[in-house]
């Protein structure tokens, strides 16, 4: 009888020990998921400008991934661009000087008078004024930052209960449309081209590439908080043009495919055939095979308005980057309204369903018009992004 009662005791005893340890590793489990989540958050404030900027080096090396994130990211990496606070130095939110911060809380107030993440997120009072610690608290679950400083700038400024902006003009604008995201554990980075906008003309000018560095932060409204960003204002590399045709030199004056890299809009490449040049192609050489967003083409002969005018134009091309991506786009005429101001170097966007890899791109001619005096097609630059 008392050996019996001696069995039952160890068996009690090693059930107990085996709910001991299950329970403990349920423990340790959790605890990890906790620490992960905590580490995401406090990441926001945490990191460091060399942190952001070796980590956005590493999330380059990763793969393009799709992310239900996705418009999220875009809309606010949108105010990052509208903001015109990004340069090639790249610029960690959390260090940000109070002239910056204001042209970021600025652009975050007005993106909130669009469509997107952002409408509706503070309501106006009267007069474009907004209740200060609402506008505290948005700014800080974007940017990690809710100081609105006392410094007045003729577009914003902060009131005692109130922050207060001035709306917009029709002035043109950097703007951002699309591009593409890299996940690496707790961050994302997003990537794409932006531009000088013309009040969503067809028009617009590429200025370069913005990155914005995101920490998952399931504290912030978003899922998300912005904490670096980068720019660059160079193109992709084009090596070498090669055309089926040019006219030849007159005047001294050379109409070769070299016109077209040689960033002076005042220069222009001319088919050398007979018509209109329909079918005529222009190759791109990359330098080295390159993630390529679309074409950049300034259409027409661009050095002036008379120039332009007499000249023929390109209405539809084919853009083939190899591997059986292909592309056909009308393109419109250049604003000649537009021909005696700084940014003359006008051009329409042939953009990829998607990010390509390429060290070629070919351009075909499927449709041109002529111009008033000539039937030479011409066309003045031409961009990879």
């Amino acid at each position: 009888m008392v050996e019996d009662v001696k069995e039952d005791e160890i068996e009690t005893t090693e059930k107990s020990e085996i709910k001991q340890e299950t329970d403990s590793e349920i423990s340790k489990d959790e605890l990890i998921s906790q620490e992960i989540q905590t580490e995401a958050s406090d990441d926001v404030g945490n990191l460091t400008k060399d942190d952001c900027q070796e980590l956005v080096e590493n999330l380059h090396t990763k793969e393009v991934c799709e992310t239900e994130q996705k418009e999220t990211l875009t809309q606010m990496a949108c105010v990052a661009v509208e903001s015109k606070i990004c340069d090639s130095e790249g610029v960690f939110f959390a260090e940000m000087p109070d002239r910056k911060k204001n042209a970021l809380n600025y652009a975050i107030i007005w993106a909130g008078q669009l469509d997107g993440i952002l409408n509706g997120q503070l309501e106006m009072l009267d007069d474009w004024k907004y209740p200060i610690k609402d506008a505290e608290s948005l700014f800080y679950d974007i940017y990690g930052c809710n100081e609105i400083p006392y410094v007045e700038t003729p577009m914003i400024k902060r009131e005692e209960d109130t922050v207060c902006i001035e709306p917009a003009g029709g002035d043109p604008w950097l703007i951002l449309y699309s591009g593409d995201v890299r996940e690496m554990n707790q961050y994302y980075l997003f990537s794409g081209p932006y531009f000088f906008g013309y009040n969503g003309g067809d028009n617009d000018v590429f200025q370069g590439y913005i990155d914005v560095l995101f920490v998952k932060n399931e504290t912030s409204r978003f899922g998300v908080t912005m904490v670096y960003a980068k720019t660059d204002t160079k193109g992709k590399e084009i090596a070498t043009v090669d055309t089926s045709s040019h006219l030849k030199a007159q005047e001294g004056k050379n109409y070769s495919g070299k016109n077209l890299i040689d960033d002076n809009p005042k220069t222009a490449w001319v088919e050398g055939v007979d018509g209109v040049g329909e079918g005529e192609t222009i190759t791109l050489h990359m330098k080295e095979k390159t993630e390529v967003h679309g074409v950049a083409i300034s259409n027409g002969y661009l050095a002036s308005s008379d120039l332009y005018l007499k000249n023929g134009r390109i209405k539809r091309v084919e853009i083939d980057a190899g591997n059986g991506i292909t592309l056909q786009k009308d393109i419109p005429e250049s604003d000649i309204c537009q021909f005696d101001s700084d940014e003359i170097k006008l051009a329409s966007f042939v953009e990829f369903e998607q990010l390509v890899t390429t060290d070629t791109i070919i351009i075909t001619i499927l449709e041109a018009e002529p111009g008033e005096k000539y039937d030479d097609t011409c066309i003045s630059e031409i961009e990879v992004y």
